[in-house]
């Protein structure tokens, strides 16, 4: 019986030499192809077990601050060059509009020059805030030059500008309106071995600060989530090396991105407050707040962070009962000097944990400009919380809202650590950016790689005029010392969270009292030293209705009234 053979192949028996050497060696080719893949699979294999060695784990204890949202929607590279098709259309640095010298320093000897770059246009449309600003800089005791640049130039040229002028005595920058970006690609390895690198692509200001160092893009983002960068130059910088400290610092007053107001107004508003706490007509309360959410609540690193050094009255909210949205929309209006808050965000809204189980537990960069905040410098633990190229980014937000001077947080995932190095820089005179150098040069020099430094500060960056000192400005309020203070919810079920703040160290009694006067529960009845305190009264099955709890010292007494619920 004939076999019969279906289109395209031939019986073994009657192939003839030819076919089977071209058999062979198109099986041989397979061979090889399939063995080049496996290679190139395991490659990257053995480089993702590298990444885990090299990186080991991100700080042990600490929460990385994160975008909840599970396919953040943030502008990548391509999107930013595709808005921005005039980048390096123009060639050459920015242009010097004038460089004018101080004349009211001390013996004549200024600190030291602060460049400022002004986006092509804004110098007419500004001139006025702008000569205002110059001259407010100069009375301080700074030389100052200022130059005028436009997208249209590159990063590389900007930072070839403030590199020749190290020789000057530049001190830093202040970037005014929509200048170059910088951006730089990393695979983030966070939670240790639990789960695999994460890729981000992120503006980098450390890139204008740094400008001895070595900046290489010899990458292109991985083809696959989790697997390292490819080989081959994108347009982003992948790597940092040599000496990676910072001899400037640099910050952005960029209103480019804000559609909650006109950026021009935003501009001038911004400028006139910058003079008024220049010259202390800007009324402001010395306190400083850190408001830390669930997370971080009970985390060793998020203690004793020096936040006091700066301002006369210090406050900690970190009580997982009233750490929430509400409470700090509230505490956010009132008039003071520095806050910090720690809560897991995206570039446009904060996402606070609630124990009360409120449906609200979200503060969005619209309700920032709302709120019109009376703080003036903000230190935003929140991932992504100052990723200026996005329309929006609370940082601006906050920056340009209310009573905002300076914004200091992260373009990527994670944020700042070690906020008492920053802190104790500012109690000591040192103005916003210096202090942020300093700040920097440590987790470059002393931290090293130790704690995936790369991974939590790339992004870090400063948002707002950097020249600005918290210390330095006499005409901050003092809060009224003479007062004990309670904070407790007036309406509540089950337990009741007492905070108290103790302006001075004496005898204290706290007392619990129904509404007839009896005395329900003796809290507390001793020696207490100044500072902040909380307790917690358990009224078990007590019935409800109205209490009152009473804080008697040597000096004064207070009255707060609870109403309790089922």
């Amino acid at each position: 019986m004939e076999r019969k053979h279906s289109k395209g192949h031939a019986e073994v028996g009657s192939m003839n030499p030819q076919s089977k050497v071209a058999g062979f060696a198109q099986n041989k080719k397979l061979t090889i192809c399939l063995r080049k893949s496996i290679i190139k699979i395991m490659r990257k294999f053995i480089c993702v077990i590298l990444l885990v060695i090299v990186h080991g784990y991100s700080q042990p204890d600490i929460v990385v601050t994160r975008d909840p949202n599970p396919n953040p929607d943030y502008v990548t590279y391509a999107e930013w060059l595709e808005s921005h098709p005039e980048t390096a259309t123009s060639a050459g640095g920015p242009t010097v509009q004038f460089a004018t010298f101080c004349s009211n320093a001390p013996d004549a000897s200024p600190k030291g020059l602060i460049a400022v770059v002004v986006e092509e246009g804004l110098e007419t449309t500004l001139s006025y805030e702008l000569n205002q600003y110059v001259e407010d800089l100069k009375d301080q005791g700074y030389d100052v030059e200022m130059s005028i640049y436009s997208t249209a130039g590159t990063a590389d040229e900007l930072r070839l500008y403030l590199g020749d002028r190290l020789h000057q005595g530049l001190l830093g920058a202040v970037f005014v309106g929509e200048l170059p970006v910088a951006w730089f690609q990393m695979n983030c390895l966070w939670n240790g071995y639990n789960e695999p690198p994460s890729y981000e692509e992120f503006p980098c200001d450390l890139y204008f600060c740094d400008l001895d160092g070595t900046w290489s893009d010899d990458s292109t983002r991985p083809y696959c989530s989790g697997f390292p960068l490819e080989e081959g130059p994108d347009g982003i910088y992948d790597s940092h090396s040599g000496d990676r400290t910072p001899e400037i610092w640099v910050s952005r007053i960029d209103a480019s991105n804000i559609s909650v107001g006109d950026p021009i107004t935003l501009y001038r508003d911004y400028f006139a407050r910058v003079h008024d706490y220049r010259t202390g007509t800007l009324t402001l309360v010395s306190k400083g707040l850190f408001f830390i959410d669930q997370d971080w609540s009970q985390s060793e690193s998020f203690y004793n962070q020096r936040m006091n050094l700066i301002t006369e009255y210090y406050d900690e909210i970190r009580d997982t009962m009233i750490a929430n949205a509400g409470t700090y929309k509230n505490l956010l209006g009132q008039k003071g000097l520095y806050l910090t808050v720690c809560v897991h965000s995206s570039p446009w809204c904060h996402y606070f944990h609630d124990a009360n189980g409120g449906d609200d537990c979200q503060v969005r960069y619209y309700d920032i400009d709302s709120i019109e905040p009376g703080y003036a410098f903000y230190n935003l633990f929140a991932c992504s919380n100052c990723r200026w190229v996005e329309k929006n980014c609370m940082g601006s937000i906050y920056q340009f809202s209310g009573n905002g001077l300076g914004v200091v947080g992260s373009a990527k995932t994670g944020s700042m650590l070690y906020f008492s190095k920053f802190n104790i820089e500012l109690s000591r005179g040192k103005n916003w950016g210096e202090a942020f150098k300093e700040w920097t040069r440590y987790w470059l020099t002393d931290l090293g790689y130790e704690y995936s430094t790369n991974d939590w500060f790339m992004g870090m960056c400063l948002l707002g005029d950097a020249s600005l000192d918290l210390i330095n400005a006499d005409d901050l309020i003092i809060p009224d010392s003479s007062l004990i203070r309670i904070e407790t919810s007036t309406v509540t079920k089950g337990d009741i969270l007492i905070r108290l703040y103790l302006p001075r160290t004496e005898n204290v009694r706290i007392s619990i009292f129904d509404l007839s006067g009896r005395l329900v529960e003796p809290l507390y009845n001793g020696y207490m030293e100044e500072g902040i305190y909380s307790t917690r009264w358990v009224p078990g099955d007590g019935p409800t209705g109205v209490y009152y709890i009473v804080i008697n010292s040597a000096t004064e007494q207070k009255v707060q009234k609870v109403v309790r619920m089922n």
